[in-house]
């Protein structure tokens, strides 16, 4: 299917697209352009509850944390003049308030995907056909954590003419041989492994070494498409694959320039989630806070 321009904005030096399938076009306008204006997408934490209780969730999700306040997301999401949000926790299905916040994103005619987790999929599955059918989803983010329980048939379910729309994202320090089959034909995210949380200082050992000497050229072979995050280009040393010419097509650019990450429940943003201390620059709402002068902080 082909994809179609649905929003085109100048940002800083760049010139920005957003395909109705989610995929974002950068072009400098200039030489040496500089860093953007305001971010292109964002990843946004809207509540710190779940009842997965994964060994490695930086965000220290569990079943008591707290929600975002529906209030403050539509507050500065209502200053955001980008396309394209990833919505993650924690589990974003149990925020009682799910469906306010997604139909407020598409009044904004912003792209909305929400992270779930592999164990959840079963679960909410109607809820994310029915988002889908209503668009208030364009995209969904499925969490592959444990190989052994992976449920295909929910999977396919969801999938099902649309799996540009829908993404498996694993971790570096996780993916092992056991990841191989599950993740046959797919458009796989590979994420950099987090140091933070209940992940501090317990990722496996030796799987990002195996993956980076072996197990990337199985894997190029068995999905149809595979992205990663600049944690995990930098833990994987991705750069070294590609000449000097086809980097420059492939890397969409360093994190923070046209990138944010919001932490609505704990009220701080960075240049990424994986940002620690002073680097994390508290949320105060004022008059004067948008998206572009929080961004402007970074």
């Amino acid at each position: 299917m082909t994809e179609k321009i649905v929003k085109n904005y100048v940002n800083g030096n760049y010139q920005i697209q957003f395909t109705d399938r989610g995929g974002e076009i950068i072009k400098p306008l200039k030489d040496n352009p500089g860093r953007m204006k305001f971010p292109n997408s964002m990843d946004v934490c809207i509540t710190k509850q779940c009842d997965n209780g994964c060994p490695f969730c930086y965000n220290n999700s569990n079943i008591n944390g707290k929600h975002a306040s529906v209030e403050v997301f539509k507050r500065l999401i209502g200053t955001y003049t980008g396309g394209e949000i990833a919505l993650g926790g924690g589990n974003v299905f149990v925020h009682p308030q799910l469906e306010e916040i997604l139909q407020f994103c598409k009044e904004k005619e912003i792209f909305v995907a929400p992270t779930i987790n592999q164990n959840h999929l079963k679960k909410y599955k109607d809820q994310i056909l029915d988002l889908f059918k209503r668009n208030l989803i364009q995209g969904i983010d499925i969490s592959l954590t444990n190989p052994d329980t992976w449920d295909e048939e929910t999977y396919q379910e969801i999938a099902n003419g649309r799996e540009e729309d829908v993404v498996v994202h694993v971790i570096a320090g996780l993916v092992s041989n056991k990841y191989f089959k599950v993740l046959r034909n797919k458009k796989v995210l590979i994420l950099g492994y987090k140091d933070l949380g209940r992940g501090k200082g317990n990722m496996p050992t030796g799987f990002i070494e195996r993956l980076k000497a072996e197990w990337l050229d199985i894997l190029q072979y068995k999905c149809r498409v595979i992205i990663f995050d600049n944690l995990a280009v930098e833990q994987l040393d991705i750069k070294s694959r590609f000449t000097p010419e086809e980097w420059s097509v492939v890397y969409l650019g360093e994190d923070g320039n046209g990138s944010m990450y919001l932490d609505l429940v704990d009220m701080w943003c960075g240049i990424s989630s994986i940002v620690e201390g002073d680097v994390q620059k508290k949320i105060k709402i004022t008059d004067n806070t948008t998206i572009e002068s929080l961004y402007s902080l970074l």
